[in-house]
């Protein structure tokens, strides 16, 4: 589906807009000139963005082929998750996607991908699978390398890389700063999640009728590398 590699694409160019806007705060996304201006890794921007995008379709391709190959299907918790998870997202990018020769199956296909994939590592991985790895070794590498964090994280720009006005700034900053007191008190962190979560979705909610509308990162959990800084 060509709706696939011309989401990697926009995926690619945002990540493109995000480092180029760490490295100077000052770039003005919004200048075209001055974005197809830009080099990353020693490669023009549109060079470097094909090359994102086509490593992400190939990857997606391998993922699609052998999880077709051994035979694996999703669960109906995984299938209901994805479906959860797809409505409400679709709901708010429709129109961006659309405009950008994004179909709703191609990013349905995308979404679904991530589920495929933890599929086929527990395939192999898993107790009982193909090449079974000992859980007490994962459990071990995983507590000497990793670690579990909980986290409310808020943007300071809009989907297109264009920064928040000072305003807007200050109103995400004076929000974060509120739930790091809250957090230092001792309140539950997963009640944080939770409330910012529900205000994510009224929010949804509310701006799927105003095009100009942005929508903040939800609350969340993951396992990162203690390395990472």
């Amino acid at each position: 589906k060509a709706g696939i590699l011309l989401y990697y694409q926009m995926q690619a160019y945002n990540e493109a807009l995000d480092k180029a806007k760490k490295e100077n705060p000052d770039l003005d996304t919004a200048d075209l000139k001055a974005v197809q201006a830009l080099n990353f890794e020693g490669l023009p921007i549109k060079e470097w963005i094909n090359n994102q995008a086509s490593d992400n379709l190939r990857k997606y391709l391998a993922v699609q082929s052998k999880f077709d190959e051994y035979g694996l299907s999703l669960t109906d918790d995984e299938v209901s998750e994805v479906d959860k998870n797809f409505e409400t997202y679709w709901s708010y990018f429709e129109e961006m996607f659309t405009k950008n020769g994004i179909g709703k199956a191609s990013y349905e296909d995308v979404m679904t991908l991530t589920y495929k994939s933890n599929a086929l590592f527990k395939h192999f991985y898993a107790k009982g699978g193909i090449e079974e790895y000992p859980e007490e070794d994962l459990e071990n590498y995983y507590k000497e390398n990793y670690a579990r964090v909980k986290y409310i994280a808020l943007n300071l720009a809009d989907s297109a890389g264009s920064e928040y006005d000072q305003a807007k700034k200050d109103e995400v900053k004076k929000m974060a700063e509120d739930y790091i007191e809250r957090a230092k008190k001792g309140e539950e962190f997963d009640s944080l999640i939770k409330e910012y979560n529900d205000y994510y979705q009224a929010l949804s909610a509310e701006n799927t009728t105003d095009e100009n509308a942005e929508l903040p990162t939800e609350g969340s959990e993951e396992i990162v590398s203690e390395t990472t800084t």
